[in-house]
């Protein structure tokens, strides 16, 4: 019988050598250069932010396992990737390889200039179109951290299916020649089968699926240049079920090139730096005119002016609303909520200015276990420069060594007004907005 995989891997063979051409490696370490500053996808990907500085954890892709090691069939062949014209390349230094994705599949996962890497390691999932039975597909990198690690999963019957042109790597710190990187499956079930990256053994056995590339081994000396490219069946759900399905994936993978300007962001002090620096804004460099729209929230007792280019949004279950300018960055407009903590923390902000048209009280409490007296006075308009957070600026109370941005205007409930990036810094025009719509602030009522 013949086996679907095999006729799987003929028919893309024979489609794929007509498109040489379009993927010369000059060309793509070209297209990697020319994009070296940016961060995250090109061509047209849109990052599609998660939780501020949050990274996907996938628990199938950091537990500890050997790699069963069993020997191809046959002799894999070297396999061309079939770019097609409208795929979308993603080129980020933080990741040593570089790939293509149908033009209507996402990446979840990129935050700020550091393209969802964190101390803790790198994570980017590779979505489907919305509607699609399929798998998504996960990239993992370590980080600095020494306690984390990508490691192998384990693989049932891996087999090695095709090498991917112009890529060889290594899966042991030991290593002293590099080997073939192979798209590998395993599998994985009644939804299919698992397909990732794999160092292909001498033997031509599936080798380590945690590797690194390039022409020099990195493992003993840089252990954040060891990644997984693959899928996670058990632990992401989809399938892999038909040969589009399975195609697809294996195309994602045999994109995979070694990206030239690979030079991942290190910390400093212990701290990764997700976000850069802004320029401090003043407070008065831009005023609200009449374009500006407002917003009225009763119950606390607060108006706000903002752009009209900036849209509103309400969420009536958590009870708060979101200003958001062009770039998504957004002004956060949130009521306390009955049975959450408000805490004040000491002060690592800077102050912008207070308003003096406007007061406000506070509670400056650090803690459960401490009585200390509530701030009154004019609101301050205090901000964070960019860092290991997106640039913020919001209202506050401050008092002493604390501050504290939960402000009770009159005795309405109280409220807080910040900005949030949780994808990126606002631009420089929209922070300069972001002040003056916090200067804007007015009490009703």
């Amino acid at each position: 019988m013949t086996d679907p995989m095999d006729e799987l891997r003929r028919n893309l063979q024979d489609t794929a050598d007509a498109f040489r051409p379009a993927l010369d490696p000059a060309d793509l370490a070209a297209t990697s250069r020319r994009r070296r500053r940016t961060s995250g996808v090109v061509s047209g990907v849109a990052a599609a932010a998660v939780l501020a500085c949050a990274v996907f954890v996938v628990p199938g892709w950091t537990h500890s396992a050997a790699v069963i090691a069993t020997p191809a069939s046959t002799p894999p062949r070297p396999y061309t990737f079939e770019p097609m014209n409208d795929w979308k390349l993603f080129v980020s230094k933080e990741y040593p390889i570089t790939f293509g994705i149908p033009k209507d599949w996402s990446i979840s996962g990129l935050i700020g200039r550091t393209a969802g890497c964190s101390m803790s390691g790198c994570e980017l999932t590779l979505l489907p179109p919305k509607g699609s039975s399929m798998t998504p597909v996960v990239l993992a990198r370590n980080g600095f951290e020494a306690t984390d690690s990508v490691a192998d999963s384990s693989h049932r019957s891996p087999r090695v299916l095709v090498d991917v042109p112009e890529l060889t790597g290594w899966g042991d710190p030991k290593d002293a020649v590099a080997r073939p990187i192979s798209v590998a499956r395993s599998e994985a079930g009644e939804h299919g089968e698992d397909f990732f990256l794999a160092v292909r053994a001498a033997d031509g056995s599936v080798g380590p699926a945690a590797i690194a590339v390039g022409p020099t081994n990195p493992l003993s000396t840089h252990r954040e240049a060891l990644f997984t490219f693959g899928t996670a069946l058990d632990n992401l759900g989809g399938s892999t079920t038909d040969d589009e399905e399975r195609r697809t994936v294996m195309m994602i993978l045999a994109s995979a090139r070694l990206n030239l300007d690979y030079d991942p962001t290190t910390p400093v002090g212990g701290v990764l730096a997700q976000f850069d620096s802004m320029s401090t804004p003043v407070l008065g460099a831009v005023a609200p005119d009449e374009s500006w729209r407002t917003l009225t929230v009763a119950e606390a007792g607060v108006r706000l002016r903002y752009p009209d280019g900036w849209k509103l949004s309400h969420d009536a279950e958590s009870q708060s609303w979101a200003i958001t300018a062009p770039s998504g960055y957004q002004v956060k407009v949130g009521l306390a909520m009955d049975g959450n903590e408000y805490f004040a923390h000491k002060t690592d902000s800077e102050l912008l200015g207070r308003l003096t048209q406007v007061s406000a009280k506070a509670a400056m409490e650090l803690g459960f276990n401490e009585t200390t007296a509530a701030a009154a006075g004019p609101v301050e308009v205090r901000w964070v420069n960019g860092g290991q957070f997106a640039a913020s600026a919001y209202l506050a109370l401050s008092k002493g060594d604390r501050e504290q941005s939960l402000l009770h205007f009159g005795n309405h409930r109280g409220v807080q007004v910040l900005g949030v990036g949780t994808a990126d810094n606002p631009t420089p025009a929209e922070l300069d907005q972001l002040v003056a719509i916090l200067a804007s602030v007015q009490t009703v009522g």
